[in-house]
């Protein structure tokens, strides 16, 4: 993951906006029951997680989807890295209302 980040970073676009999420949390079409195990105690670890822990709290996919759409309307210009709670905040900016 690394790797890639360096290597978008190399492109020069004038704003790079990287989201590093925890554990994604919602349906999906493989069967992966460890990852299923996971989403069903997420919501107890991530009470646990705090300070520098928090980044690796669950988020559900449709909170990363708003964060995208929120952050691709975004003017600044630069880098910028987004982990648990500036994703959260991202999605939260969203106008509810543009996606109907």
């Amino acid at each position: 993951k690394g790797e890639v980040e360096d290597a978008l970073a190399k492109l020069k676009f004038e704003r790079l906006d990287i989201l590093r999420p925890g554990l994604l949390r919602g349906p999906r079409s493989e069967r992966r029951p460890a990852e299923k195990l996971a989403m069903l105690v997420t919501p107890l670890v991530d009470r646990l997680l705090h300070g520098g822990a928090r980044k690796y709290r669950s988020v559900k996919a449709t909170t990363i989807a708003d964060a995208i759409l929120q952050l691709a309307a975004e003017q600044a210009r630069g880098r910028f890295i987004h982990e648990h709670d500036a994703i959260v905040r991202a999605a939260a900016k969203l106008d509810r209302s543009s996606r109907r």
